[in-house]
C-alpha cells in the first residue's frame, strides 16, 4: 500500500485558503492537487513503477517510487 503523508504546513496552507477565501476554494484546490497526484500515480503504474509514498506539501505533491529509473521498452 502507498503511504500518505501530509506536512503540517500544508494543513496550515489549506486552512488559510479556507479562512481568507472560502471553504469551496479550499476544497477545489485540494481536489485539484489530489487529482493531479493521482494522475502521476496512474502514469507510474502504467510504466511499471511502484509508488512507496505520496507526500502533500504547500508546494504540491511528492511521490516517491521504489525504483529510481524508469523502464521503457521499445
Amino acid at each position: 500500500p502507498v503511504k500518505l503523508k501530509i506536512q503540517p504546513l500544508c494543513v496550515f496552507y489549506f486552512l488559510s485558503i479556507a479562512v481568507f477565501s472560502s471553504i469551496w476554494t479550499c476544497v477545489g484546490a485540494f481536489l485539484a492537487l489530489l487529482i493531479h497526484e493521482l494522475a502521476h500515480l496512474l502514469a507510474g503504474y502504467w510504466l511499471g513503477e511502484k509508488a512507496e509514498s505520496v507526500e502533500f506539501t504547500p508546494f504540491g505533491g511528492v511521490i516517491r517510487y521504489l525504483t529510481e529509473t524508469p523502464h521503457f521498452s521499445g
